[in-house]
């Protein structure tokens, strides 16, 4: 756990970009700074293909199926609030306790 909550934290911070996050404010119209969190946990999500072509080149976004479904139908953003608190569920869950 503590190491899964290093590693996603490591690739939530390198995605911490002026770039990534124009991209994200397009993609989303519009967010919160809490909303670019929870983009770079969904991005963290993605297969590791497209997090690192993103970080290469935002645009490649563009292509990506979830991001288009996004965009044009306006039914989902692209964010996952809750991947970055699964560490702490996982020790409550073997804890027993918060």
């Amino acid at each position: 756990m503590v190491a899964f909550d290093r590693h996603l934290t490591d690739l939530r911070r390198a995605a911490h970009r002026i770039d990534l996050w124009g991209a994200a404010y397009l993609i989303n119209a519009g967010f919160s700074d809490d909303g670019f969190e929870y983009f770079r946990c969904w991005l963290v999500g993605q297969r590791r293909e497209v997090y690192e072509a993103a970080l290469d080149d935002p645009d490649s976004l563009a292509g990506y199926g979830p991001v288009r479904s996004c965009i044009l139908d306006g039914s989902d953003e692209c964010e996952c609030e809750g991947f970055m608190y699964t560490p702490n569920r996982a020790y409550e869950g073997i804890m027993g306790h918060a």
